[in-house]
């Protein structure tokens, strides 16, 4: 994951679908899955066309049914769980377990089209909730912060990068 331009990582800040796009598909080089999609509001030479087409075409992200792809729109955290679970395909035919969510309390509030991925997520440690373990903000914008260790998670997952103890790590 780059820092801006000072060389800074900014982990309080959002990360927006295109940043995301670049970033999932640096770390996992997706295969192409379904082909390309032109979205509207993707002009040709923007900075992460090419990455939202990859992203795009290995299944981590999708558009919406107006053409478009929403480039600059931050990312909520459910989204993340969404996107990781997808565009690794851990979730074909085997849902996550439901009752791994009744340790959140605020469980009530995942968005429907997220509760088996989030429970696939929640099952394959790929959740990490700082400060409160329990607290899972779905629909948080997530941070820079937040991303970069989902995706660690991920990479750990298919043995990409070393194990770490944390105890913001929610293991099933």
């Amino acid at each position: 994951m780059q820092g801006d331009d000072a060389g800074r990582f900014n982990p309080a800040q959002p990360m927006t679908r295109a940043q995301f796009a670049a970033l999932v598909s640096r770390a996992f080089t997706p295969a192409p899955r379904r082909p390309a999609q032109l979205f509207r509001d993707v002009p040709a030479g923007y900075w992460g066309g090419s990455a939202i087409q990859t992203a795009y075409r290995g299944g981590f992200l999708s558009g919406f049914p107006d053409q478009t792809f929403g480039p600059e729109n931050p990312l909520l955290r459910a989204q993340v769980w969404v996107a990781l679970i997808s565009g690794l395909a851990l979730l074909p035919n085997q849902p996550g377990n439901l009752r791994l969510l009744e340790r959140y309390r605020d469980r009530a509030t995942i968005p429907d089209y997220a509760v088996n991925a989030i429970a696939k997520a929640t099952q394959l440690s790929l959740v990490v909730n700082v400060p409160d373990i329990a607290q899972l903000n779905p629909n948080r914008v997530a941070s820079r912060a937040d991303v970069c260790a989902a995706v660690y998670q991920a990479l750990v997952l298919q043995l990409r990068a070393a194990r770490i103890d944390n105890p913001f790590i929610v293991r099933p």
